[in-house]
């Protein structure tokens, strides 16, 4: 999912950033979404498997990927891998309810930038996206 998060720069610029959400929860995908439009951020796009996000990643580049670990029958930590690859600069943010250090440093060594775990705060993930 792309979500437009406004931050202001040192500049008091208005910078947007795109979120694209990959989870195969259509209930979690919703909740994000609606969470994230009551914190003024613009959903333009969402995924619910590999497949489909390395499909949709084609035509966009966003800034920050929100990731789950689990994809029906596939490891999300995989699309970091594909992600990095062509996309440098973009930040992914892992969450998950997979709660093992092993699953934590797996996704922090292949390029993660964050990993929050469900259920988490919205206070938590605000700051976490935020400063992606």
């Amino acid at each position: 999912m792309y979500c437009i998060i406004i931050n202001m720069n040192f500049k008091g610029r208005i910078e947007l950033k795109n979120l694209f959400l990959v989870d195969d929860s259509e209930f979690l995908r919703v909740m994000m979404k609606e969470l994230l439009r009551q914190r003024n951020f613009n959903i333009v796009g969402e995924a619910e498997s590999i497949l489909e996000a390395t499909a949709r990643l084609k035509d966009i580049v966003p800034d920050i990927v929100l990731l789950d670990v689990r994809l029906n029958e596939s490891n999300g930590l995989d699309l970091i891998d594909i992600i990095k690859k062509d996309m440098k600069n973009v930040k992914i943010v892992v969450c998950s309810a997979v709660n093992s250090t092993e699953v934590i440093n797996d996704a922090i060594m292949r390029g993660a930038d964050d990993y929050i775990t469900k259920p988490f705060s919205c206070k938590k993930l605000f700051q976490i996206l935020d400063n992606a």
